[in-house]
C-alpha cells in the first residue's frame, strides 16, 4: 500500500507541491442555485498612517478544475489540526482571522529568521494598528481601530480560562464582520466559502514567503532535532535524513500511529525509528495524496466510504507514463463509480445503455493496473481502517457490470418496472443487508460479501440466505431505528420488501453464474413440464429454479393471493403472514402450510381456475418428496416461499401501477 501512496504522488504530484496540498470546499454544492465566495478583508493605509479595512469579493467557480486552479491562486491548504496554532491566511473560518492567524504567523515568520521580509512587514503594520489584546494578553482584531463603530456589550461574569476569553472576543468581530459583509456586499454567511486578507489591495498569500510557511508547517517532520538516518519504510532506500515524527503532520490519510509509545517497537520513546521512518521526498507525495485522495477517489457506499488505490503493474519509464496513468485512472475510477452506485451516474435508460458502451470501451489495456480497496471510518483526528480488499483486477470490475446490466434488463422483462430496479451494485447490497449502525463489528459482514464480490472469492449462500430473513424480520416489525434500512412511505413497506427480496435472488443468481456461492446444493432445475403460467415458467427457468424451490416459490404465490382475500376482506394487514417463522420452517411445517393453504384459498374466494391449477402443481412437486428426504434446510424453506410471495406482490402492484413509493 505504501509503494500504491508514492507511486500516486508522483504521478498527481507536480514541481508547485503546495498545489498539490490544496483541499476542496466543503460547502461549495450546499446552495446550487446560489454563489459561494471569496471574502477578502482588504486593509488599506491612509495618508495620516491609519488602517481602514474595504471588503471585496470574488465567486468560487463551481466546475471543478476551474476551481480547483482558483484554490491554488488563494493558497487554500485548509486549516492547522488539533491543537496546532492556526497560520494560514485562507482559511473558512473568519475568526481565526480575528484571533490567532496574524500574531501566530508574526511568531513564525521570526522564527524563519523572516521578520524583515515583505510578509513580515505588512502584517507587522495590520498588527500594531488593527488588533488590541483580550483580558488575558492575547491579540484580538479591535473594529474600533478601524473606524468601525460596535455595540457596547456587558462582560460575562466567570470566564473559565483566560484562552477561551480571547476565542469568543474573536467571535464577536466574526459577528460584526459578517454583518458588515451582507450590508456592504449582499453576501450572506452561508454564502462565504473562504476568507483572506488582503493589505493595501494586495494578496498576503502571494507575498514571499507565504509559501514556506506552509511547507514548514507541513514539513515539520523535518526539522534537524526530528531526524535521524536509516531506511526509509516507504522506498526501502538508505538514507542520511528520514523522520519518524512526520506522519503527525498527516491530516486525512493518516493510517499509522506514532505518538503513542505503547505502539512503538520495543515499547519505547525511539521505538519508532525501527519501522516508521519515512523520507523528504516519499512524505512529500504522501502530502500530495492526502489532499487529492478525499477530492478524487473517495467513494462511500451508504455510511461506509473507501479510498480507491491503483498499483501500476507494468511502470513504463518512458516520460509520457504519468498522462498514461492518469487516464487510466479516470476509466476505471468512473467504472468503479459506476459498479459502486449507479443511480448517482446516470439517471434513464437511454443513458444507461451509453454509459455501459463507454465503460467497456479499451478494456484490454487497464489490467495494467490493480485496485485496491481502503474501507474506513474517519472519526475527527483519527483515520481508522476497517479493512483492504487488496489486487483486484478492472476487468472484475468490467465482468461485473456486464453481469448486472444483463440481470437488470432480464428483471425489466420479467417482474416488469425499471431497469434500475433490477441493477445490483455495492450500494444495492449495502441496503440489502440489515445493518445495525452503530455496531461497529457489523461492517465485517458488508466488508465480507465486497470482497467475494470483487476478487471472486467464495461466498456462503447460508450466510445470505439468513440475511434475506433478518430483512424480512425488520421490515415485518418496522423497527427500522438505527438501522441502515430507511423507512418508507406508509402502504409501500411490503411492495418495498418484495423488491429486495426479488434482488436478494437475482444477487444469488449472479454469484452461482460466477462460480462463488459455496454450500448451495445442484439440484436439478425446473423444465418445460412445470404447469404454471407462462410467466411464472419464465421467470422460474431464469433464475433456475429446482423442483423443491419451484414448490415453495409457488406456494408462496397462492399465500400472497390468500394475503390480498384477507385484505379484500376488511382486514387492515395479512394475517396469513404470521404463518411464516422468520427463524426458519422444517419440512413437516411447510406440508402444514400447504394443506392449511386450501382452505384459506376457498375462504377467502381465491380458488379460481388459475390459483387451482397452481395449487395443484405445488401439492404435484412437494409429492415427489414423500418418500425421500427433502433437500432444502429451515431457513432456504422460508427464503424461497417468501421469494414466491414477493413475487406475487410485485406482479400484482405492477398491473395496478402501483409502484416506487420510497
Amino acid at each position: 500500500m505504501l509503494e500504491t501512496i508514492e507511486l500516486l504522488g508522483k504521478a498527481v504530484g507536480s514541481e508547485d507541491l503546495i498545489a498539490g496540498m490544496v483541499e476542496d470546499l466543503k460547502n461549495v454544492s450546499r446552495n446550487p442555485e446560489e454563489g459561494v465566495y471569496l471574502v477578502k478583508l482588504d486593509f488599506w493605509e491612509k495618508e495620516q498612517g491609519q488602517l481602514r479595512l474595504r471588503f471585496d469579493f470574488e465567486e468560487i467557480p463551481k466546475e471543478r478544475e476551474k476551481r480547483r486552479e482558483f484554490l491554488i491562486r488563494w493558497r487554500y491548504v485548509g486549516n492547522a489540526s488539533g491543537s496546532n496554532p492556526q497560520r494560514f491566511l485562507a482559511t473558512d473560518r473568519l475568526h481565526y482571522l480575528t484571533g490567532q492567524v496574524i500574531p501566530n504567523l508574526l511568531r513564525e515568520l521570526c522564527n524563519m529568521n523572516e521578520e524583515s521580509s515583505e510578509l513580515a512587514r505588512k502584517l507587522k503594520i495590520i498588527y500594531d494598528k488593527a488588533f488590541s489584546r483580550s483580558k488575558d494578553g492575547e491579540a484580538v482584531l479591535d473594529p474600533g481601530r478601524l473606524g468601525i463603530a460596535v455595540e457596547e456589550k456587558a462582560g460575562k461574569e466567570g470566564d473559565e480560562q483566560g484562552k477561551k476569553k480571547a476565542k469568543e472576543q474573536a467571535k464577536e468581530v466574526e459577528d460584526v464582520l459578517v454583518r458588515l459583509v451582507e450590508r456592504e456586499l449582499g453576501i450572506k454567511k452561508r454564502q462565504v466559502g473562504l476568507w483572506t486578507v488582503l493589505f493595501n489591495g494586495e494578496p498576503l498569500v502571494q507575498t514571499e514567503p507565504y509559501d514556506q510557511v506552509i511547507l514548514r508547517y507541513r514539513l515539520a517532520g523535518f526539522e534537524e532535532k526530528g531526524l535521524t538516518s536509516g531506511t526509509c519504510m516507504v522506498c526501502g532506500k538508505e538514507k542520511e535524513r528520514v523522520s519518524a515524527t512526520a506522519f503527525k503532520r498527516l491530516e486525512f490519510f493518516k493510517p499509522y500511529i506514532t505518538d503513542k509509545v505503547g505502539f512503538a517497537s520495543g515499547v519505547s520513546k525511539s521505538g519508532f525509528t525501527r519501522n516508521f521512518l519515512i523520507c523528504e521526498e516519499c512524505f512529500c507525495s504522501f502530502l500530495v495524496v492526502e489532499s487529492y485522495l478525499p477530492q478524487n477517489l473517495n467513494l462511500r457506499v451508504g455510511t461506509l466510504s473507501f479510498l480507491l488505490l491503483p498499483t501500476f503493474v507494468f511502470l513504463s519509464c518512458s516520460p509520457t507514463w504519468r498522462g498514461v496513468f492518469l487516464q487510466l485512472l479516470s476509466r476505471i475510477t468512473r467504472k468503479t463509480r459506476a459498479l459502486t452506485d449507479l443511480s448517482a451516474l446516470i439517471e434513464g435508460e437511454k443513458e444507461l445503455g451509453r454509459t455501459m458502451e463507454e465503460l467497456f470501451e479499451e478494456e484490454g489495456v487497464e489490467d495494467q493496473v490493480l485496485l485496491n480497496f481502503l474501507f474506513y471510518q474517519k472519526m475527527q483526528g483519527e483515520f481508522r481502517i476497517l479493512g483492504l480488499i487488496e489486487d483486484v483486477t478492472p476487468s472484475r470490475i468490467s465482468r461485473l457490470l456486464r453481469r448486472s446490466s444483463q440481470l437488470s434488463y432480464e428483471g425489466r422483462r420479467l417482474l416488469r418496472g425499471e431497469v434500475k430496479d433490477w441493477w445490483i451494485d455495492l450500494t444495492r447490497l449495502y441496503y440489502l443487508l440489515p445493518l445495525r449502525e452503530r455496531d461497529r463489528a457489523e461492517h465485517r459482514k458488508l466488508l465480507y460479501l465486497y470482497r467475494g464480490l470483487l476478487r471472486g472469492e467464495p461466498i456462503e449462500y447460508s450466510f445470505l440466505v439468513k440475511e434475506s430473513l433478518g430483512l424480512v424480520h425488520l421490515y415485518l416489525t418496522g423497527r427500522f431505528e438505527g438501522t441502515n434500512q430507511r423507512r418508507v412511505n406508509s402502504g409501500y413497506e411490503e411492495w418495498t420488501l418484495a423488491t429486495k427480496l426479488l434482488q436478494f435472488g437475482f444477487f444469488l443468481k449472479l454469484l452461482r453464474e460466477e462460480g462463488i456461492l459455496r454450500g448451495v446444493r445442484n439440484l436439478p432445475s425446473t423444465g418445460q413440464d412445470v404447469m404454471v403460467d407462462q410467466k411464472m415458467r419464465e421467470y422460474l427457468q431464469f433464475m433456475g429454479y429446482s423442483e423443491p424451490q419451484a414448490a415453495l416459490f409457488i406456494m408462496g404465490y397462492l399465500l400472497n393471493e390468500v394475503g390480498k382475500g384477507q385484505y379484500a376482506s376488511g382486514h387492515k394487514s395479512k394475517p396469513v403472514l404470521d404463518k411464516i417463522n422468520c427463524q426458519g420452517m422444517n419440512w413437516s411445517r411447510v406440508l402444514s402450510l400447504a394443506n392449511q393453504l386450501f382452505e384459506k384459498l376457498r375462504q377467502y374466494d381465491r380458488f379460481g381456475r388459475h390459483n387451482e391449477a397452481l395449487y395443484a402443481e405445488m401439492k404435484r412437486l412437494l409429492d415427489l418428496y414423500r418418500d425421500s428426504k427433502w433437500p432444502l434446510g429451515p431457513e432456504e424453506n422460508v427464503f424461497y416461499i417468501l421469494s414466491g410471495y414477493a413475487y406475487g406482490v410485485r406482479i400484482a402492484a405492477s398491473k395496478e401501477g402501483k409502484e416506487g413509493g420510497e
